[in-house]
């Protein structure tokens, strides 16, 4: 996934996944990948993210520009 970023040219990255934290160290793993790549990226989340202070720090160093969790009420 890391060389795709690597090599698009697209200003912005959207990763379709449901869930982009539904694996917390394999997101963390992923983040501190994208780290130096300096790119800025999205994708959807579960609001579980935001009870992880390490994976939300990696989220926006990586270049997260926001998350959207698809839950509404």
């Amino acid at each position: 996934m890391v060389d795709e970023v690597r090599r698009t040219t697209a200003p912005l990255v959207f990763f379709v996944d449901d869930n982009f934290v539904s694996d917390p160290e394999g997101a963390k793993e992923l983040c501190r990948e994208l780290v130096p790549l300096g790119r800025r990226w999205v994708s959807q989340a579960s609001i579980d993210a935001a009870h992880d202070e390490e994976l939300l720090a990696l989220m926006a160093r990586s270049g997260c520009q926001g998350s959207w969790s698809g839950s509404r009420r």
